[in-house]
């Protein structure tokens, strides 16, 4: 059998309007998992991204988000593929073995998608420690976030025309009946904070950037003021909430 890194692969979806976020994205990742044993593959339109450790994959005319992965899975040989997106700023180290033992259990049992990241925590018990089981009931079982995929059972789920949004939530119906396996970990082996929201730069990301002395090109996209404040107004009304609650 061959090993799990030559099975495996990373593919970040990307379009050619985020081509500013390339750099900062590939800064943290190569920074954070230097030893990534992986094969990574960066999803483009027309242009490319010079770095001896990235593949580009240039498909073209921009299409739905579902098309653009499918052409680009058509050029890759890896039966799984953890599945990145080019805003997602890696926070923390890797752990390159625990991810590989994570890769090995995933292909060896089977495994339809295994969450990384985990967006919520799993339901049901599974008896790998770390893992639990995502029943077929749960929310997002089908994710955007960093998901480990088995690529036959990811291209069944993906339907032509689809956008992201679509794929997680009419893929995740279409989950419901499968009987395939979705698991996920329960803390995040892949730790990152997403660069963007609708197109906009998210502060926490800037913030990170900039700690990390990454930098990033606010002319092209803009900063999302709206989410910041949002979230600063929620924490605020949650802090009362305690306070009241307490008196």
């Amino acid at each position: 059998m061959l090993s799990s890194s030559n099975q495996c692969a990373i593919v970040v979806s990307s379009f050619d309007g985020f081509a500013d976020i390339w750099e900062p994205f590939f800064t943290l990742l190569f920074r954070y998992w230097p030893d990534c044993p992986y094969h990574i593959y960066l999803i483009s339109n027309f242009k490319r991204f010079d770095h001896p450790r990235v593949t580009t994959l240039p498909i073209g005319e921009d299409g739905k988000w579902a098309n653009n992965l499918f052409a680009a899975l058509e050029r890759i040989s890896a039966t799984h593929i953890i599945y990145m997106q080019e805003d997602f700023f890696l926070t923390k180290p890797v752990d390159s073995l625990v991810v590989q033992r994570i890769v090995e259990h995933a292909i060896k049992n089977n495994i339809a998608a295994m969450h990384l990241f985990p967006g919520s925590s799993p339901d049901l018990p599974y008896h790998e420690p770390g893992l639990g089981m995502m029943s077929s009931q749960m929310d997002y079982r089908v994710s955007l976030q960093a998901v480990l995929w088995d690529v036959r059972k990811l291209k069944a789920l993906m339907r032509k025309g689809e956008s992201g949004w679509d794929m997680e939530i009419q893929g995740t119906e279409r989950t419901r009946q499968s009987g395939e396996i979705f698991l996920s970990v329960k803390e995040a082996i892949i730790d990152y904070v997403e660069g963007t929201t609708k197109g906009k730069w998210n502060i926490a990301a800037l913030w990170h950037c900039w700690k990390e002395s990454v930098r990033c090109d606010l002319k092209a996209h803009g900063v999302n003021y709206d989410r910041f404040f949002r979230a600063q107004h929620d924490r605020f009304r949650k802090s009362v909430k305690r306070l009241i609650g307490l008196s």
